[in-house]
């Protein structure tokens, strides 16, 4: 059996082009010594997943018998034939072998070692692809990468969390695209609350989502032709909505129960993270106002450098403008948040599955005090922004949360990029307040002095309250 099981294997993976990291795998079967050929061969086929590595002992002693060697020569020729990465199920294989085995425990593949929990183990998962590969014969094409990107995908989304996704390589390239700050759509962030709810979180100022008064909290039920459904995933609405600069989209939405039609034409957009304006209020002060539209890298020494060139100008109120700001990086907000933090106290707590870290302000950094300070904030405020006003919130004596309440995104996720250019994002850790240790998620922060923006006007009552408060 083993002579005839080596060359079976050798046959198989003959110009099967495999990395070297198969090596690192050890080889649970009992009974095959680590320096034969055959371990080897095995340890090529767990890594290719043609069946599960079980802690149980091969009947490699045992004589195989013609109709045996025939059955499992079969499968190998039927598969090389149409080109598929598996030559038999481990079900087969195992009951071939067993066949000539004389303890019938071998039989229970559960009490083993084969995890059902373990995807790469589970016989039943197994099974279902050696069934796909061997037999399916629908209208699609086997397409053994897109069927990979597929499990994986499966794998992640069977989580449940909003914020963890993976991204296939050309769903990740649009994602770094937006990671840089520079887009080509209509300019309007979106999320999936909950599948088939495609909400508009936030226009960007200035863009076409923007000029024709698309706004936060519009529901997208349908894009051109595309009706969004329960069954769309959210990567796949937002490639819809992206084509070249130039072109036109015609989106559905609702708005307070009416339904809208509107058509948007696409444009590349740049989004500037800092703008800054000043607003006398007497002879001798001013309101120097911040609209921080992403915290995206660089983001803190332009709001650092837009605070020192209100110096001088008699600013005795600050206005922080985090209304629709989606969030960004962790790093560039815990910088933003120097000024307004005590040295060495805490501004935000990290607790992931494994440790526990407080993040403290620095001692170096320049410090705003003597100050009014007001943050303006609603329902697209999250992540970041949500940091920024709530630490503000916590330091700041006399400070003052206006506008609506934040979204409640109050979790860590880190970027892992691979070589296919594929791309995961995951939940690592959760945030607490640095002084309260409150943590937000799914509630958000709710503001100081509650003010709703009118749709209906050009006013930004938001604002205005500010200034004058």
């Amino acid at each position: 059996m083993q002579q005839f099981l080596s060359s079976y294997f050798g046959v198989l993976l003959n110009n099967v082009q495999i990395p070297d990291s198969y090596k690192d795998i050890h080889v649970k079967y009992t009974n095959i010594s680590s320096q034969t050929p055959l371990y080897i061969q095995v340890q090529k086929a767990v890594y290719l997943w043609w069946f599960p590595n079980a802690a149980l002992a091969l009947p490699l002693d045992k004589p195989i018998t013609q109709q045996q060697a025939t059955t499992l020569v079969r499968y190998a020729y039927a598969n090389i034939g149409t080109g598929a990465a598996i030559p038999l199920s481990f079900e087969t294989l195992r009951d071939l072998l067993v066949q000539i085995q004389d303890n019938p425990v071998q039989r229970n593949i559960q009490h083993q070692g084969v995890s059902s929990n373990s995807l790469f183990q589970n016989p039943v998962f197994l099974d279902v692809y050696t069934k796909i590969q061997q037999g399916f014969i629908g209208t699609g094409r086997l397409d053994s990468g897109a069927l990979m990107q597929g499990t994986i995908k499966g794998y992640v989304d069977a989580l449940n969390d909003p914020y963890t996704s993976y991204f296939p390589p050309i769903d990740a390239k649009s994602f770094s695209d937006e990671l840089q700050g520079e887009f080509f759509w209509i300019g309007a962030y979106v999320e999936m609350t909950k599948p088939g709810i495609l909400i508009i979180t936030s226009p960007i100022t200035g863009s076409p989502a923007d000029k024709i008064w698309l706004q936060a909290q519009d529901r997208i039920v349908q894009i051109d032709d595309h009706v969004i459904d329960k069954n769309t995933p959210l990567n796949t609405a937002v490639s819809w909505i992206k084509w070249p600069a130039g072109t036109k989209v015609t989106l559905k939405i609702i708005r307070d129960s009416e339904l809208m039609t509107i058509a948007v034409v696409r444009a590349k957009v740049v989004i500037k993270s800092i703008e800054s304006e000043r607003l006398a209020l007497s002879s001798s002060s001013s309101a120097c106002i911040i609209h921080i539209h992403m915290f995206d890298f660089g983001v803190a020494s332009d709001f650092l450098s837009a605070l020192t060139s209100f110096s001088g100008q008699m600013c005795t109120k600050y206005i922080f403008d985090v209304r629709n700001n989606w969030g960004g990086s962790l790093d560039e907000v815990l910088n933003m948040l120097d000024p307004f933090v005590p040295a060495n106290e805490p501004i935000l707590e990290t607790r992931s599955r494994t440790y526990n870290e407080d993040i403290v302000a620095s001692p170096n950094a320049f410090k705003l005090t003597g100050s009014m300070i007001r943050v303006l904030i609603n329902g697209a405020s999250a992540s970041a922004a949500e940091i920024f006003a709530g630490v503000i919130r916590e330091y700041v004596p006399n400070s003052l949360l206006i506008g609506s309440q934040t979204f409640g995104k109050w979790s860590v996720q880190s970027l892992i990029n691979y070589d296919d250019g594929s791309m995961l994002k995951y939940t690592i850790a959760k945030r607490y307040t640095g002084k309260n240790k409150q943590n937000i998620d799914h509630v958000g922060f709710a503001p100081d002095v509650k003010i709703e923006d009118s749709t209906g006007t050009k006013i930004d009552e938001v604002l205005e309250y500010a200034v004058k408060h």
